[in-house]
């Protein structure tokens, strides 16, 4: 999800706050009012993810690489950014591609 703006901040922070959630710390009573205030903050950072479609834009994502004739095998891959072998351009493209199809109907 790297590259898609808010969306790439907000799951970043989900992932950083999933797992402050878990981290064996929390357990001891004293921190209690700490992972309310993190629990909390996981509600209002899911809440924007899901306004903002978060969930479904991996898959509207590959719906249009898969257009673009894209092997599931490619987009699975790591594209590493490499300005002499013109890597960069080819992902920012992609994801320029893909952030504009998720914006609008994949039938318009």
């Amino acid at each position: 999800m790297d590259g898609v703006g808010p969306v790439s901040a907000l799951a970043t922070e989900m992932a950083r706050l999933e797992a402050a959630m878990v981290d064996p710390a929390m357990v001891d009573p004293e921190r209690a009012g700490d992972m309310d205030a993190i629990v909390e903050r996981y509600g209002e950072v899911q809440g924007r993810f899901e306004e903002l479609d978060g969930y479904a834009l991996e898959a509207r994502a590959r719906e249009v690489l898969a257009g673009l004739s894209f092997s599931q095998e490619r987009m699975d891959g790591d594209v590493a950014c490499s300005p002499a072998a013109g890597r960069c351009a080819w992902r920012s493209n992609c994801a320029w591609r893909c952030y504009s199809a998720a914006q609008r109907p994949l039938n318009s």
